[in-house]
């Protein structure tokens, strides 16, 4: 029993450290967006 549940923490954990992480390389995904299309439209 308690196997299964330490594997479970474990995917928790993961999961909880991988949302993390994306949340802080996307606190501004609208000023990205932005910074991205006047790029795109300076390319062309």
């Amino acid at each position: 029993m308690s196997e299964k549940l330490n594997i479970r923490d474990h995917k928790h954990r993961l999961l909880a450290a991988k949302y993390e992480l994306r949340g802080k390389l996307t606190t501004k995904p609208i000023e990205q967006g932005l910074a991205l299309q006047l790029v795109y439209k300076q390319g062309k």
